[in-house]
């Protein structure tokens, strides 16, 4: 007899109930070894194991082997099969998997039995692999504390060690920060040296030297800071910050947008007191370059009052070119308030073509003529040589003159006042009329008593199709057919649709419309409708063609080179092309007067002085002292927004040979008026292209002018650039003026040529001018 306690397994590993069994115990049953499986439990392992390699046997006494096992008791076991043949019987096998439950079902016999010492061998072997398993788990867990405890020793270790190098950091830190400090403080006094000394150098000092301790922000607070305290001690009123910032950048080219009032001269002015008294350039290196003589003169004057006899080349573009030049030819010009030299010559050669036996005078008429009586506008400024579809959107931007010289809101109205013009008929535009208290002016009115109290209204209505304007127009019909009105006026209405068809058939509709009321339409003749129109159609055709003769003496065109673009350029319609053939005579007659009469104008004296200045010849003479183009190191430009192709190409022409000049360019684009004269915006708006790595500064704020009127300013100009600031926070007095209301008188018509503008502006003026003594008269009494 044999008996199995627990305590001969492992305790932890294995546990089964006590029993007894003899030296013939064995287990011949599939049943049987299911149910010593529940009894005996076994860590990671079963009693059902021992049927691995064995043979079981079903109920129909086929016998399989048991080639599998796992731990959730599904067996894997080898079957006999056979296939039949015709040639015979094919016997094989195939594996199937069974669950405990299905085998426990299918097999009872299990081949060879288990005997007591079989089963003590499988549990003595489940026992041993039991063991290793857990020597190799216990392996494994010391292994893993010991990784563990390495990991928390490398861990300190790191941490120590990252606390001995943030310390190490911060007490480098502190070392640099005390060396870049002490270094900082050292450099920024030897900046200060550097101001003192060379403030010219500075920057290059700063960029070699500091620029590793200090920002170059705490550099430019260093640089102005400086600048300030200077200002406070040389300058006999101190600049505001943007002016001091203008005054020191002096390592590149600069454009300042100097807004109206900001003190562009003062700032140009204490540059100069600047770069002489202080960075020590010599006055022979500086030249100053102003638009006309009286700006060159306030700035010389200015510059003597701190400068005294050190003055700098101080003159207009012209005097430098003549400086250049010294030409043999007598110079004609137009001087401001005085002698008109250049327009006198231009006159001369148009009125050789306006006599009335000039073979060219037929078509100046004819050109005039259907100046008025089509809608083809001034070619003036912009107009010249413009593609045809800029040209149509210029003339769209422009009021349509009409035969007697006013400027019509449409089309329309313009044809109506050349019909009545040349059927000579007394007609009034926009003539007052009171409507029940609010003035009310119809578009035409024309007198059919002598006492000026009857006659026949037209109003041609433009905008049909506008609610607003529509209703307005019903008030207007309604207000001629009251009985106090009816009697004494006759009302005519005309809109788009009856031009349509043509200006012709709407003129014929005018004069059937009018008959209807007894006016008799009886059209002048073309000599008689020129004779009403001829002085001012003349002086209008002079006033263009001396623009166009003008801008092509600044745009350096040769009459050769005209012809060209006269060929390239697609007219908008013939009258076009006449103008421009016209223009090319003009302007050769222009040059060949010149070169006869051995005179020069100041456009052809700056080609020449171009032309020595890229071949080489630097020098310029004048009564002051001379110069030499290429010792100049600052350059200083006055009113840059109306720099032109002329003057451009002369500082081009200076910069190719003295390419260490800086220039400093001071303008305001929102004071740009001398397009007429030739000047470009484009040299202003592109300026970092004609002056690459330039800096560009702003002087904003406006010291003349009350708050009120800065503030309208920008408004009027917003997103054109950087506004203005008031200085002045009086509100001021804005005044607004109705144009379209404003009538000129017989004499403002003949003195102006039919711009009714520039009356406004004198009359605006005299009101000023009169304000102003009256003020002045009451302050005086009141004081005595």
């Amino acid at each position: 007899m044999v008996d199995i306690h627990l305590n001969r397994f492992k305790k932890d590993k294995l546990s089964m109930y006590n029993f007894t069994i003899d030296d013939n115990f064995s287990i011949a049953s599939v049943e049987q070894l299911v149910q010593y499986s529940q009894n005996i439990a076994i860590d990671g392992s079963s009693l059902l194991k021992i049927l691995v390699d064995r043979e079981v046997e079903r109920y129909d006494g086929v016998r399989g082997k048991v080639i599998g096992f796992d731990l959730k008791s599904n067996f894997v076991i080898s079957l006999p099969y056979r296939i039949f043949t015709p040639s015979g019987i094919i016997e094989d096998s195939r594996r199937e998997r069974f669950s405990l439950e299905k085998f426990s079902k299918n097999f009872i016999a299990i081949i060879p039995e288990i005997d007591r010492q079989q089963l003590q061998e499988f549990l003595i072997k489940e026992n041993s692999i039991l063991e290793e398993r857990k020597q190799k788990i216990q392996a494994e867990q010391q292994a893993q504390e010991e990784r563990r405890l390495q990991a928390v020793r490398e861990h300190r270790l790191h941490q120590e060690l990252e606390r001995k190098e943030r310390e190490e950091r911060i007490r480098k830190k502190r070392e640099e920060k005390f060396f870049h400090k002490e270094t900082k403080e050292k450099l920024i006094h030897r900046l200060q040296d550097y101001f003192n000394k060379s403030f010219v150098d500075s920057e290059d000092f700063y960029k070699s030297e500091c620029n590793s301790f200090v920002s170059f922000e705490e550099y430019e607070r260093a640089k102005l800071l400086f600048v300030t305290s200077w200002s406070t001690e040389n300058l006999l009123q101190k600049p505001d910050r943007e002016q001091l910032i203008a005054i020191s950048s002096v390592t590149k080219d600069i454009q300042v947008i100097a807004r109206a009032g900001s003190g562009k001269t003062s700032t140009l002015v204490n540059r100069v007191l600047f770069l002489q008294k202080h960075c020590r350039i010599d006055p022979s290196e500086i030249l100053i370059l102003a638009f006309n003589k009286k700006a060159a003169n306030e700035i010389q004057e200015r510059l003597a009052r701190s400068l005294r006899n050190s003055l700098p080349h101080v003159m207009t573009f012209h005097a430098l070119a003549y400086a250049l030049v010294h030409p043999d030819q007598e110079i004609v010009f137009d001087q401001s308030g005085g002698e008109q030299s250049q327009s006198k010559a231009l006159q001369s050669v148009i009125n050789d073509y306006l006599n009335d036996d000039s073979a060219y005078y037929p078509r100046i008429r004819d050109l005039m003529m259907a100046k008025f009586r089509r809608d083809w506008e001034r070619l003036e400024r912009k107009g010249y040589l413009l593609s045809q579809e800029e040209m149509l959107a210029y003339r769209r931007s422009l009021p349509r003159e009409g035969l007697d010289g006013r400027y019509y809101k449409s089309f329309g109205e313009k044809v109506i006042a050349n019909f009545l013009f040349e059927h000579d008929l007394d007609y009034k535009y926009e003539r007052n009329y009171n409507w029940d208290g609010i003035n009310y002016r119809p578009d035409f009115t024309i007198f059919t008593g002598n006492d000026r109290k009857q006659g026949i209204i037209l109003e041609y209505f433009g905008l049909e199709g506008d609610p607003d304007y529509d209703e307005m127009s019903e008030r207007k019909r309604q207000f001629w057919q009251r009985d106090d009105k009816r009697k004494q006026w006759k009302f005519l209405e005309f809109n788009p649709q009856q031009i349509s068809s043509g200006e012709q058939e709407f003129s014929d509709l005018i004069k059937t419309s009018l008959e209807n009321l007894a006016i008799e339409c009886n059209k002048l003749s073309e000599d008689e409708i020129w004779e009403k129109a001829k002085r001012r159609a003349i002086d209008n055709f002079t006033k263009a063609m001396k623009q166009f003769v003008q801008l092509c003496r600044k745009r350096f065109l040769t009459p050769e080179e005209l012809q060209i673009k006269i060929q390239d350029h697609e007219s908008i319609d013939e009258f076009e092309t006449e103008f421009l053939e016209l223009g090319k005579v003009f302007y050769e007659s222009y040059l060949a007067k010149l070169e006869v009469m051995g005179e020069e104008d100041f456009d052809g004296l700056m080609q020449t002085a171009i032309g020595l200045v890229e071949s080489g010849n630097t020098i310029f003479s004048r009564k002051s002292g001379s110069g030499d183009l290429n010792r100049l190191k600052y350059i200083l430009i006055d009113e840059y927004q109306d720099f032109s192709e002329l003057f451009y190409r002369l500082i081009e022409a200076i910069r190719r040979h003295n390419q260490k000049a800086l220039f400093f360019c001071v303008g305001d684009d929102w004071q740009s008026i001398n397009g007429f004269a030739g000047s470009d915006l484009q040299y202003y708006q592109n300026f970092q292209q004609y002056f690459p790595n330039s800096l560009r500064l702003n002087i904003s704020t406006n010291y003349r002018s009350a708050s009120s009127i800065v503030t309208n300013g920008n408004i009027l100009m917003q997103g054109l650039g950087k506004p203005a600031r008031p200085y002045q926070w009086q509100s001021g007095i804005v005044k607004l003026v109705d144009l379209q209301s404003f009538e000129p008188i017989q004499r403002e018509i003949e003195d102006h040529n039919g711009d009714c503008i520039t009356p406004v502006i004198l009359r605006l003026l005299n009101k000023i001018v009169i304000t102003a003594f009256l003020v002045k008269m009451r302050y005086n009494t009141a004081d005595s």
